[in-house]
């Protein structure tokens, strides 16, 4: 192979089959060299935006974790809407592991081309990745780390990804009219939220050889390792050997893969026709070209790039997608072998549980089980599931019947309780009759009485109006007797006073001088 892009292509295609839960591989782990110096000595972070090279190195455009002003924003500034996403120690996990030696992956399609990858020294994950048949291609990939690896990863992505949501489209407009980059493809955003990185390391890559070949790998006592090729040169270990023990060389990343339209795309590029001053600050050597599979700019592979494509076109009303290497390394051991078609791939993300979502705009999967997203299915044997399937089952039927059985019970004990009832009811309306008759009865001899006293009553009225006819004769008859008597008293009376007049004038003659003194 003599392009340097076609073997970041061979190997980020063999360990993104041998090891997803990594990230996506790259090709030159060290720092870029156009970084301020503050930031060499860390090399990619947390919340770098940015984009692979055809090279396999990280270039990094800017970051959302470090504020505005940062040395790292000096040169080109920040997009538009930029805003701060401030994280503590707390925010991020890191993870040391030293005994970790690498991975040796390799591929074989046809008997006549084959590569035997010899390990000795240590341990290393070997992985044998199943190639297309239809083809006569084999390959190789080789990454050993004999200082071990340290894994670094955000806790909670969903920071980032409301971000990449809201800013996806600006941030492209930035790479294409501040940055100038009119090579990267529509396709081509990353932002970190992870990656391993080494002290130390050594890697290689093997594509299509013309027979069978043998690569001897060994892990020294002092911490080197030696590769043999096929030819007989021994390589020992390319990376420089750091005796202060700083891991900065990222050996792979993860993060959220962002892509918009292509017609979107090209509506961002900078018009360099004509005399305006995007044509004098933009040299023609920047216009844009698409990456291409031959020639000098090639498109590098990804498993995310074909997924964000189907999902643009499920999603018509999106001009942007993103999608996380969370979801590659949850669906890639679940993909039939030698997996081409993207249908093949989408049926496979929503067996896993995925749902497409949509939120500004932007194309997103999330997963159906919202009260638990971070949450996976536990693989299981498809034995052990035929027989866990039978026993719901028959735990099914036998509740069913159960239920059933209950049923007629209780149906059976309500036909009692209305026989019971009209049983009751029965009596109930014969008891109502004879209180009714009761009543009625009662009220008959009610106004029986009733009649006899009235009956009583008008006698005695009668009666009482008798005697006090009688009684008002007989007063008649007193009266009339009594004014006759006082008619003889008066008369008597009156023959009487006269008799005393004529004695009080003589007296009143003889005693004129007397006087009466009152009481």
């Amino acid at each position: 192979m003599t392009s340097a892009d076609s073997l970041q292509d061979t190997y980020a295609r063999l360990l993104v089959h041998a090891e997803p839960e990594r990230g996506y591989p790259l090709w030159f782990p060290e720092p870029g060299t156009r970084l301020p110096p503050t930031y060499l000595h860390e090399g990619v972070r947390i919340g770098d935006v940015g984009i692979v090279t055809p090279d396999g190195n990280f270039n990094v455009f800017f970051n959302i974790c470090l504020p505005g002003n940062h040395p790292l924003h000096h040169r080109y500034g920040v997009p538009d809407g930029f805003r701060q996403v401030a994280l503590s120690e707390k925010d991020v996990e890191i993870v040391e592991d030293p005994k970790y030696r690498g991975c040796m992956v390799t591929t074989q399609c046809s008997p006549k081309r084959n590569i035997h990858i010899k390990v000795t020294g240590a341990n290393p994950n070997v992985v044998t990745v199943k190639g297309n048949e239809a083809r006569s291609v084999a390959k190789a990939a080789i990454l050993a780390l004999p200082s071990g690896v340290d894994k670094h990863d955000l806790l909670d992505t969903s920071v980032f990804q409301k971000e990449a949501i809201r800013m996806g489209k600006a941030w492209y407009e930035f790479a294409l009219k501040s940055l100038g980059r009119t090579t990267v493809g529509h396709d081509s955003l990353y932002l970190i939220t992870g990656y391993h990185k080494a002290p130390t390391w050594s890697l290689a890559a093997f594509h299509n050889p013309s027979a069978i070949w043998t690569v001897d790998v060994q892990y020294t006592g002092n911490g080197d390792v030696m590769v043999t090729d096929p030819w007989g040169r021994v390589g020992v270990s390319p990376s420089p050997i750091r005796f202060d023990g700083r891991k900065d060389h990222t050996i792979a990343v993860r993060g959220f893969k962002i892509a918009i339209r292509e017609k979107t795309f090209r509506s961002l590029l900078p018009s360099c026709t004509g005399k305006g001053f995007l044509s004098q600050i933009v040299p023609p050597s920047l216009h844009y070209r698409p990456p291409m599979s031959k020639g000098r700019f090639h498109k590098l592979y990804h498993p995310l790039d074909g997924i964000n494509s189907m999902l643009l076109e499920q999603a018509r009303h999106c001009d942007t997608v993103v999608t996380h290497d969370d979801i590659w390394k949850d669906i890639v051991h679940e993909l039939p072998s030698n997996c081409r078609r993207l249908r093949d791939m989408m049926a496979v993300i929503k067996k896993k549980g995925y749902a497409l979502s949509s939120n500004a705009g932007c194309a997103y999967l999330t997963k159906r089980k919202a009260d638990n997203p971070g949450c996976t299915v536990p693989r299981v044997k498809p034995e052990v599931a035929d027989l866990a399937f039978i026993v719901r089952e028959k735990e099914r039927k036998q509740l069913e019947h159960t239920d059933t059985e209950k049923n007629e019970d209780v149906g059976e004990q309500k036909n009692e309780e209305k026989v019971e009832e009209q049983k009751d009811e029965k009596p109930g309306e014969q008891k109502d009759e004879e209180v009714v008759g009761e009543q009625q009865d009662g009220e008959e001899l009610g106004k029986q009485r009733y009649k006899e006293e009235v009956g009583e009553q008008e006698k005695e009225e009668g009666l009482g109006e008798e005697q006090n006819e009688g009684e008002t004769g007989k007063q008649k008859n007193e009266e009339e007797t009594g004014e006759y008597g006082a008619g003889e008293e008066a008369g008597e009376s009156e023959k009487e006073n006269a008799d005393h007049e004529n004695v009080d004038t003589n007296e009143d003659s003889s005693d004129a001088d007397v006087s009466i003194t009152p009481m």
